[in-house]
């Protein structure tokens, strides 16, 4: 996906709600704005569970705006499914609002260091929390790139990168979907964006319906 604003829906799609979870974020941001009220999610349940994308994607706040987005999906998640996640990694920059004041501040929380990130997930995930059933890993690409104002450069190695996806593979068991948001505008460009998309499908055996390519300073997608 472009931005990580269906990414609450995607993973309603292969979660079993009576189980218990961990979310492992991998993402620049926190994405944690806490901007729904608890009334707001109550009387528009129906549609926030909908399994329709374009239905659940229509629904707007009081303002009249887009109620679900890229930087408030996680707490709304966490409040039309309260105690469905038990612990949370926030692999971030510590860019946005973190978890303090919102619908998720009481959850078990670790913020990893880089230096350890791409060694550990399996671990975490397979024998850190035996009280956990499953896992939703979820990455945004723009966690491997640095800089403001359009000007982002790669500050990732591709073989940390490989290593991440490795970690990941190895857990698989135990993850019951993974999220991916592209976000070309904090990755210089959707070329630099389907360089890493690209590095982590082919480590993770994912097949990609489509494929990118730059013709006469043009960007296509076929």
């Amino acid at each position: 996906m472009d931005n990580h604003l269906a990414a609450a829906w995607c993973w309603l799609q292969k979660i079993d709600t009576s189980k218990r979870y961990g979310l492992f974020h991998i993402d620049r941001h926190y994405d944690l704005l806490n901007n729904l009220t608890d009334d707001f999610i109550a009387e528009n349940r129906s549609e926030l569970i909908n399994k329709d994308f374009f239905f659940y994607l229509s629904l707007k706040d009081n303002m009249n705006n887009q109620a679900i987005r890229y930087d408030n999906y996680i707490d709304a998640f966490n409040k039309l499914h309260p105690n469905l996640l038990q612990q949370i990694y926030y692999a971030t920059h510590k860019d946005g609002t973190d978890q303090n004041g919102t619908s998720l501040e009481h959850i078990n929380t670790y913020e990893p260091n880089l230096w350890e990130l791409d060694t550990n997930i399996n671990y975490w995930l397979t024998e850190c929390h035996k009280d956990i059933d499953q896992w939703i890993v979820n990455i945004d690409l723009d966690f491997f790139f640095t800089g403001e104002d359009g000007e982002c450069s790669q500050f990732i190695t591709r073989k940390y990168i490989k290593n991440i996806c490795k970690e990941i593979k190895n857990s698989l068991p135990k993850i019951d979907v993974v999220t991916i948001a592209i976000s070309p505008e904090f990755c210089n460009g959707w070329g630099n964006a389907f360089n890493i998309l690209r590095v982590i499908t082919t480590e993770l055996d994912i097949y990609m319906p489509y494929k990118y390519k730059r013709y006469k300073k043009h960007s296509f997608l076929f």
